[in-house]
């Protein structure tokens, strides 16, 4: 998102509002409008459903601004930046809940590690009691057997 914003700044500033700029401009807005459209069917936190709106509302400001034949410059820099801002703002708060995520999972890998260890531990003490058993069950039904001989 960033670089199709960028992009499309480096177009405004080189060319007038009518003219070649026009198509790089539609398209990098087409991908932009592609790009909204996917992260709104993600899964949004509060924080960022705020932080989106304000980027939203950022975005349309400067598209405003920056799409009229006459521009102010300084005021087309500020919706810029503003917009930025708000863009990492998002990219700070995704960073944070990945961040989360990833605890969280090393929890729940941990935990399961934890339980597959033990469950190999308890195998092993079956196993060995089961030999020491049958190994004791073998010598009494020998011993047994060879009392009937007698």
């Amino acid at each position: 998102m960033t670089d199709h914003l960028y992009q499309k700044r480096l177009l405004y500033n080189a060319y007038d509002s009518a003219g070649p700029a026009i198509s790089g401009v539609n398209s990098h807005d087409i991908a932009i409008a592609s790009l909204i459209k996917t992260y709104e069917t993600t899964y949004l936190t509060a924080a960022e459903k705020e932080q989106w709106a304000l980027f939203k509302e950022n975005l349309e400001n400067y598209s405003t601004q920056s799409g009229t034949q006459i521009r102010n410059e300084k005021v087309t820099n500020t919706a810029f930046d503003k917009l930025l801002q708000s863009l990492n703002a998002l990219s700070s708060i995704q960073a944070n809940e990945g961040s989360k995520i990833f605890k969280i999972s090393s929890v729940n890998i941990n935990g399961t590690i934890i339980m597959s260890q033990l469950e190999i531990a308890l195998l092993l003490i079956l196993g060995i009691f089961a030999l020491v058993l049958i190994s004791l069950g073998d010598n009494k039904l020998l011993q047994i057997q060879n009392q009937r001989l007698n």
